[in-house]
This record gives C-alpha cells, sequence and structure tokens, in this order.
C-alpha cells in the first residue's frame, strides 16, 4: 500500500495531465543571418523570456550558409532562422530539425540606379548582382521569376555573384553595380547610404524598384505568398511541446515589441551585425509587417514552393520533398 501511495504522489507530481515537465535545458542556443526576420529572435536573448526552459539563452549570429550547416550537423544549435529549403535539405541528410513557422511576406527585392526599372521585365538587357553562388536560394528565386516572365538567364539578363549581401551594396554604392537582388535589411542600407553620398559620389542614388512579393504573386496568383523563411526547431529537446510553445509565444510578442520599438531593436541589431547601418535598420523596422504562420497550417504552401525549388535546383532541398515529419506538429 505504502509503495502504490508513493507511486500516485509521484504520478501527481508530474504536470500536464500525468506527462512529466521538460527538463530544464542548460542553454538555449538561437541562430540567425543578418535579416528583418532576425530581430525578433535576438530580442529573446536580451529580454530572457525563456528562462524557465533554460538557465541561458544565447544568441549567436551566422553570416554564411557554411557556418550555418557547421553548427546544426554539429548540434550546437536550438532554434535556427533559415530558408525552408535549406530545412528540408538538413531533414533529408538526417538532421533531426523540424519547422515550426514559416514567415511572410519576403522581404527580397531588387535595388536599381535606373529609375525607368519597374519590374523584373524592365531588367532584360541589363546585368543583375546576386549574393552567394549558383544554385544557392537568390539565384533559384530569381531564376524562377525570370522564366516566369518568359526571359532568359545569360542572354536576356545577366547574373553577377558576389560573397555577400553587403559586397553588393557596396559595388552599386561604388557605381559599379547598377542593379543587385538582395533583402532587408541590406535594401534599406543600400537606399539610405546612397542618399547619404549623393552629390559627394559619381554613383547615382538608389531606390527599391522591384518588390519581389510582388512578382511572385504574379506569377503564381494562386500562391501569392513565398514560404521562403522559416523558424525550425533543430534536436529532439527543441521539439518538444513544452519548448516550441512558449518559444513561438515568445518570437510573437518580440515580433510586436520590435515593431513598436524600431530605434531600439536597430541599436541592439547593428552592433550584432556591425556592418549594418543603424539608421537604416530602422528604418526598414518601421516598413516591417510580420505575418507568422504555423508550418503545420502552411503546409500546402511550402510543399509547393519546395516543387518549384525541386525543379530548378533538387539539391537545394537535398534532392526529394521531405516527408510530412519535416513539419513540427503539437
Amino acid at each position: 500500500m505504502k509503495k502504490i501511495l508513493l507511486i500516485y504522489i509521484v504520478f501527481m507530481s508530474c504536470t500536464g495531465g500525468g506527462i512529466c515537465q521538460a527538463e530544464k535545458m542548460k542553454q538555449l542556443v538561437l541562430t540567425g543571418p543578418p535579416v528583418a526576420e532576425t530581430y525578433p529572435l535576438y530580442c529573446m536573448q536580451e529580454f530572457e523570456q525563456l528562462n524557465n526552459i533554460a538557465d541561458e539563452i544565447k544568441f549567436v549570429p551566422w553570416d554564411s550558409t557554411d557556418q550555418l550547416r557547421a553548427m546544426i550537423v554539429a548540434g550546437q544549435v536550438d532554434y535556427a532562422i533559415l530558408t525552408t529549403a535549406s530545412a528540408a535539405k538538413f531533414y533529408n541528410k538526417g538532421v533531426p530539425i523540424r519547422i515550426v513557422d514559416v514567415l511572410y511576406p519576403s522581404s527580397l527585392g531588387v535595388v536599381s540606379a535606373d529609375p525607368d526599372i519597374e519590374s523584373i521585365r524592365d531588367l532584360k538587357g541589363t546585368e543583375v548582382v546576386l549574393p552567394f553562388r549558383p544554385g544557392d536560394m537568390p539565384e533559384v528565386i530569381f531564376s524562377v521569376l525570370m522564366s516566369g516572365q518568359g526571359l532568359v538567364q545569360g542572354s536576356d539578363i545577366r547574373l553577377r555573384y558576389v560573397g555577400s549581401p553587403m559586397m553588393a551594396v557596396q559595388l552599386m554604392l561604388l557605381g559599379r553595380a547598377k542593379n543587385a537582388f538582395l533583402s532587408e535589411p541590406a535594401i534599406s542600407m543600400a537606399v539610405y547610404r546612397s542618399r547619404l553620398i549623393e552629390g559627394k559620389s559619381p554613383a547615382p542614388l538608389l531606390r527599391k524598384s522591384i518588390d519581389i512579393q510582388h512578382e511572385w504573386s504574379e506569377v503564381y496568383p494562386e500562391h501569392p505568398f513565398i514560404p521562403l523563411v522559416a523558424i525550425a526547431a533543430v534536436g529532439n529537446k527543441a521539439a518538444m511541446p513544452e519548448v516550441v510553445r512558449p518559444f513561438r509565444k515568445a518570437y510573437r510578442a518580440n515580433a510586436s515589441w520590435c515593431l513598436k520599438h524600431p530605434v531600439e531593436t536597430a541599436k541592439q541589431f547593428s552592433v550584432l551585425f556591425p556592418g549594418l547601418c543603424e539608421k537604416a535598420v530602422s528604418e526598414n523596422i518601421k516598413a516591417t509587417c510580420y505575418r507568422i504562420e504555423p508550418a503545420a497550417e502552411a503546409r500546402g504552401e511550402i510543399n509547393f514552393f519546395l516543387n518549384i525549388v525541386k525543379a530548378k535546383n533538387p539539391a537545394c532541398i537535398g534532392g526529394k520533398i521531405p516527408d510530412e515529419n519535416v513539419i513540427w506538429k503539437p
């Protein structure tokens, strides 16, 4: 009888209808690149909102896909901002990763020195600078949209590759490139800095000429949003419901805070990524609109997008569409 009573007491000390709470993690590591979707993630470290989950919340920035790959494969990350295609590729390679949320709308755009450029069709006969390498996501997205407008890479639009978005911005500010395919906050930084040097440099004034989200909706009107950016849980502990639920709540709360406090957010973020301009980041935040959708509810859009990527470059997603377990489910 005493043994039964002891078992009952232990059972009742658990929470959630008999499911014991997850053991508190020593450290929860978050990572993201210098893009708008990373702002709320970084705030989690600053505001200590997840201290009931882990003793320490640590944010580690990533600047290249090679760096991200090394951290994820080594099991050094719990939550990451990355592309849905990258998450699919990691999953297909056997990494225990789950897409938790997808983020809309896309912050991609084309910055141009030509005031007559308003759409991808207008870029015919020009050169466009893209960050990273052939076959990476910037080229895949841009090539898909070119094809959708009946344009051919090489003969209609020449693509020039550089190592990073910041390198593309620098080329434009030096007047050595006229068009660049970028994401925020690199877009805002290019536009802002070109205003600062207007009249002091031979480089013309830059502006965001093309909204890639709009171009995508023209090519795919039945799937108007690009589920390009994802939040993924890496490893079994990070994917536990007891961890995912408060993480999601904190990310959404921080997204709201960032929009209400653009100056404070920009100041913190520009320290984290020294290559960014605080004023440009602040202006970007003021124009940002976060739409955060659970991946389980966006499965159809994710599959549609991954099939397009697969048709263009199967290697981007690891050669195949991942099974349904790539999506985190409550």
